[in-house]
């Protein structure tokens, strides 16, 4: 009978040990998902309104994040929140599954999500202008995805909502707030300004003193762009005391800026518009005003694809600044007696370059300009004039924005 009941808690001891599958998980330090054990590493991802982040990592190194819910007074009220937030990150990135039970408001709710291995954009280090124009230019492209592929509006853009791994790939984190457009948003921000400090990434038809209903609008995370291009650049000239951007560079950045934070949202510019806009500063040897006179129309921009939009950019704004080279050659060929042989290799050699930039991707750019060379050794070549070279070495230093 003794050895029974010692059987009997061992078997009972090693049922207690078992990890819980995810779909059961309770706020433990271990579960099962996938057929693999997790454990929680000890150091928090993040804290937010709703919920605090923790890294649970599995004995062959695969990593995901756990989204845990705050308590408030005791009791567990965002539920529903996290269900839905869990239904975006499977939508949007493959990986979202909740735990808990949404009606239950005396157990906290769980989140298993993507981990990111990087670091957010209020955690980098921008050396440069264009290195925070980059990841500007990356973000909002990101949100483009999320509103044209995945019919998505983030509703919380910031510089702490956006992860950046080592491949310099963006991800937007943190869809508590997320939403179809024309879903009915309950704003609770008081128009206040303390209220419209602390949450300057909302737009101001978020605010109001009496509770309203909004619709969820692409808009809105376009706001938000605007205020997050503001606190990177306003980061950016904090931390680089002594560096001046380049010529033209902060009167685009303000420009885009006020456009994409104008108090009509209709009046915002599209998120295509505002990424051409930034892409002409790495093209700072072409004045600012021939860009703006050559930018594309905003009923083009708007109608841009997100699988085309970047590649579609990187043709206008290369051909354009190609074109515009072309035709300064051509007017020093006019003004000599006799023309250069080596200009006019350069105008032939450029015109070879544009044809092939309308046809291929700016990750071919490199190999595009070496095939070219061949052809015409003379493209990048001179000793007193160097704009050529100078221009093919900025439209190389642009080309990774586009991949």
């Amino acid at each position: 009978m003794r050895m029974n009941e010692i059987v009997m808690n061992d078997s009972f001891q090693e049922i207690l040990f078992v990890p819980p599958d995810f779909s059961h998980y309770n706020g433990g330090h271990t579960f099962i998902f996938n057929n693999k054990v997790f454990h929680r590493k000890n150091k928090s991802l993040g804290r937010g309104a709703y919920g605090e982040v923790f890294c649970f990592e599995a004995s062959d190194n695969t990593k995901v994040a756990v989204k845990v819910e705050h308590s408030q007074n005791h009791e567990y009220w965002d539920g529903a929140i996290f269900q839905k937030e869990a239904m975006w990150y499977q939508k949007i990135y493959g990986l979202g599954v909740f735990s808990g039970n949404p009606n239950d408001e005396e157990s906290p709710h769980y989140i298993l999500m993507p981990y990111f291995e990087g670091k957010t954009l209020d955690k980098l280090s921008y050396t440069s202008t264009q290195d925070l124009l980059f990841y500007w230019i990356k973000t909002a492209d990101a949100v483009q995805t999320l509103h044209t592929k995945h019919l998505a509006v983030h509703g919380d853009l910031k510089l702490d909502n956006i992860m950046a791994n080592e491949d310099k790939k963006i991800f937007a984190i943190d869809f508590s707030l997320m939403m179809g457009p024309k879903e009915k948003r309950l704003t609770s921000l008081l128009d206040t300004p303390w209220s419209r400090m602390r949450f300057r990434q909302y737009p101001p038809e978020a605010f109001s003193n009496r509770a309203k209903l909004i619709m969820a609008h692409p808009t809105q995370d376009i706001y938000a762009l605007g205020i997050l291009l503001y606190d990177l650049f306003s980061h950016f000239l904090e931390t680089n005391l002594f560096s001046q951007p380049a010529s033209g560079t902060t009167d685009t950045i303000i420009d885009v800026q006020k456009n994409l934070t104008q108090e009509n949202p209709y009046q915002r510019w599209p998120i295509a518009k505002a990424i051409y806009m930034l892409t002409i500063t790495f093209f700072s040897k072409i004045p600012r005003h021939i860009w703006i006179l050559h930018a594309p129309d905003d009923n083009k921009l708007v109608g841009l694809n997100h699988t085309n939009l970047m590649q579609t950019l990187w043709r206008e704004t290369s051909t354009i600044a190609i074109a515009m080279r072309i035709t300064e050659l051509l007017d020093e060929q006019e003004d000599l007696n006799e023309k250069s042989p080596r200009k006019t290799q350069k105008i032939e050699g450029l015109r070879a370059l544009h044809s092939e930039i309308i046809i291929k991707n700016p990750e071919q750019f490199g190999v595009i300009v070496s095939e070219t060379k061949k052809t015409f050794p003379e493209l990048t070549a001179g000793v007193f004039s160097r704009r050529t070279k100078t221009l093919v070495d900025e439209l190389s230093h642009a080309a990774p924005v586009f991949l």
